[in-house]
């Protein structure tokens, strides 16, 4: 399979389709919304911790900060009011829905040629856990095409 960047040269062209694919949440046309609908249901389903060849470093947070990481239990039929941004505060793609009633923001750092650096995933954990938005839950998903180095999963760890 070829690597995303034979077909999307920067890592904002990465993070617009991301965006793209979960805005699709909200399309009018049946099709579209279940291709946003499935996708945010995948990036909600990766348990944490899980090192896969894409999604190599997620957790799931308690919204004050002082819980032990909790996974969103599902089911995750009702998706609605899907907002998605791109750079918002630094955050690569920044995304808040109400899933089954519940108030999921989702964080996810976009890696192409670099390592998660000066802290990233901890201080956007801590920007969104201090919006106006009171999540009930956040997903924190550090996403690198190509070969990821022990290192950079460590970092990513330390988010928790």
């Amino acid at each position: 399979m070829k690597n995303i960047f034979s077909f999307a040269t920067s890592e904002l062209s990465q993070d617009a389709m991301i965006a793209w694919m979960m805005e699709c949440a909200n399309a009018d046309d049946p099709a579209l919304c279940e291709v946003g609908r499935e996708f945010i249901k995948f990036l909600l389903d990766r348990p944490c911790g899980e090192t896969e060849r894409a999604i190599i470093d997620c957790a799931d947070s308690a919204p004050d900060g002082n819980s032990p990481p909790v996974m969103y239990e599902g089911p995750a039929e009702e998706i609605k009011d899907v907002e998605v941004h791109t750079q918002w505060h630094k955050i690569d793609v920044y995304c808040h829905a109400k899933i089954d009633g519940k108030d999921v923001s989702f964080v996810i750092e976009d890696k192409t040629h670099t390592r998660e650096h000066s802290d990233q995933m901890k201080r956007y954990r801590d920007r969104v856990r201090h919006d106006d938005k009171a999540e009930d839950y956040l997903k924190l998903i550090y996403l690198k095409t190509g070969m990821p180095f022990a290192s950079e999963l460590e970092a990513a760890a330390k988010a928790h």
